[in-house]
């Protein structure tokens, strides 16, 4: 970001450690802002049967009002590098500089980085959705996230596709707090349920 003096410690990526709870093999996130609620359940039925959705399944008619918030990285393994495919103008804003089809490190300090990577990686890799929540007073009130698998058309799953939604702080309502990490939880995609559901 060109804004430094609001990233690194302060970040809303940046924690004292990289704090990795366990996975729940069943369950649903538990969302502040339900539009992440309906997020998730169109990235579900983007999928068929027990894979994982494509990246050729993402249709934004579907998404409508989220478009705005989304985003897709693709990973490349042979550089260990995230190029941003897809990025909406409500997301884009908040790093306050052009993210389209830039690399993920040309955006996000080193420290953000690899914070963020290593759980991209893992949601890949391991097929997971991560939920998580921060609060940065110095940036923004609230800051909710969900980061989930895709694959190309080979069925590798070398993309993240996610959603981001802030609430934004009045500018006399920033105080110098440092960020603090609210929520992080990994689900396996294929235990998903809704909590109305048995």
């Amino acid at each position: 970001m060109t804004d430094n003096d609001e990233r690194g410690s302060t970040s809303d990526h940046a924690v004292d450690e990289l704090v990795e709870p366990r996975i729940h093999d069943t369950g649903w996130p538990a969302f502040r802002d339900q539009r992440l609620n309906q997020f998730l359940k169109i990235w579900q039925n983007f999928g068929s049967g027990d894979g994982l959705p494509k990246r050729s399944d993402i249709d934004p008619v579907q998404l409508a009002g989220l478009l705005p918030h989304v985003w897709l990285y693709q990973y490349f393994p042979a550089e260990d590098r995230f190029f941003c495919e897809i990025v909406g103008e409500t997301a884009s804003s908040a790093w306050r500089q052009p993210m389209m089809k830039r690399w993920a490190d040309e955006i996000l300090d080193a420290t953000d980085l690899t914070y963020i990577a290593y759980r991209w990686r893992r949601v890949m890799d391991e097929k997971l959705v991560l939920h998580a929540a921060h609060h940065e007073p110095k940036r923004f009130r609230h800051a909710e996230r969900l980061a989930l698998p895709m694959c190309d058309g080979d069925g590798n799953a070398v993309y993240v596709f996610g959603i981001s939604l802030y609430d934004r702080a009045d500018p006399i309502d920033r105080p110098h707090a440092p960020a603090a990490l609210e929520a992080l939880s990994y689900f396996h995609y294929q235990g998903l349920r809704p909590p109305y559901e048995s």
